[in-house]
């Protein structure tokens, strides 16, 4: 896990992205921007236009459960 600063390049490249929440939008441009594998929220239906990875908090308790 990493804790990531919110940069000003990351606040550009979300008001250039086409998402309708921005809190999402930053969130993205974040781990984007840090060549993050994967993102995890419970709002995964917001990130359907995420190339990177999403999961929920408990699909990834799961993974680590080896379930």
């Amino acid at each position: 896990m990493k804790i990531l600063p919110v940069t000003a390049e990351a606040i550009y490249v979300a008001l250039n992205l086409p998402w309708r929440d921005f809190e999402d939008a930053v969130q993205y441009s974040v781990a984007q921007l840090n060549e993050i594998d994967a993102i995890i929220t419970r709002n995964v239906e917001d990130y359907k236009q995420s190339e990177i990875k999403v999961y929920t908090p408990e699909e990834i308790v799961s993974t680590f459960n080896g379930e």
